[in-house]
């Protein structure tokens, strides 16, 4: 509901609200992604047909290059083994290189669609890699947890700011939101009330603020689901358990769908591609 509110009308929009919808829309697009390659995962296994997963915390790496190999793993694979190093990979020289990696992201953005939103996206990703890769020390020893921090910090802000364009259903759009970020905060800062004065900025773009806390909620267990089965599968995890935990957790989860689902007609985000 907030995505849609503020991709609609985003010149209506303040400052707090266009930095809100990319947000929302990075988990969103993950829940219902990663959710219906579970869905399908699940399905097969019923059947005895084991699928390779497709997401493994992405949200949780460390830099953009590591997202892309946690997000949509299917997909990077493929461009890497039948683009990428038929290209040449990175056994050429540097620039040859950054070329290379330019060009299987700018294809993976012509992939998702026949609008330049896509093609910035995936351009935005392209430069974002060859960017770590001649900015990044070359560190061997395990990074600092506060330097893990900063850059899962980073790498999160900068496919936000790629989802924008992904999101937005004209270039023109994506570049008014882009350039617009900052717009209303010097005002909420210097206000009497700032608490008052973000809220405000916020208003009409959920049901209730109970909906968003909620949602809030939602987000923070998923990720905190994501860290502890961060490079392993759930369900084996669970066997560590015994029969009345694990059961248990099984209801809830039902029970929450029951109560929280959204049961009108809607269709998958990425069954468009």
């Amino acid at each position: 509901v907030m995505v849609d509110a503020v991709y609609g009308d985003p010149a209506g929009r303040s400052g707090p609200a266009l930095v809100l919808a990319p947000v929302s829309f990075a988990f969103q697009i993950y829940a219902d992604f990663s959710g219906y390659s579970d869905i399908a995962r699940g399905a097969s296994q019923v059947l005895g047909v084991r699928l390779v997963r497709n997401f493994d915390a992405p949200y949780l790496a460390t830099s953009v290059s590591e997202f892309w190999r946690r997000w949509h793993i299917s997909l990077s694979s493929w461009f890497r083994d039948y683009v990428y190093i038929p290209l040449g990979g990175n056994r050429t020289g540097s620039l040859r290189h950054a070329a290379n990696v330019f060009a299987t992201f700018l294809l993976s953005g012509f992939w998702h669609g026949a609008n330049w939103t896509f093609v910035a996206w995936g351009a935005l990703h392209g430069l974002f890699v060859i960017a770590e890769q001649f900015l990044t020390p070359r560190a061997r020893l395990r990074p600092s947890v506060a330097r893990r921090a900063a850059g899962r910090g980073v790498t999160f802000t900068l496919v936000c700011l790629a989802w924008i364009f992904f999101r937005s259903s004209t270039l023109g759009q994506g570049w008014y939101i882009l350039t617009h970020l900052g717009t209303g905060f010097p005002a909420i800062l210097t206000s009497v009330d700032p608490l008052h004065a973000f809220v405000h900025a916020l208003a009409g773009l959920a049901p209730g603020w109970f909906d968003l806390a909620l949602s809030g909620g939602a987000v923070a267990v998923m990720l905190a689901v994501d860290g502890a089965m961060e490079g392993r599968e759930l369900a084996p995890s669970l066997q560590w358990f015994g029969p009345g935990p694990r059961w248990a957790l099984y209801y809830a989860t039902l029970l929450a769908v029951l109560l929280l689902g959204r049961f009108a007609e809607s269709r998958f985000i990425y069954f468009q591609f």
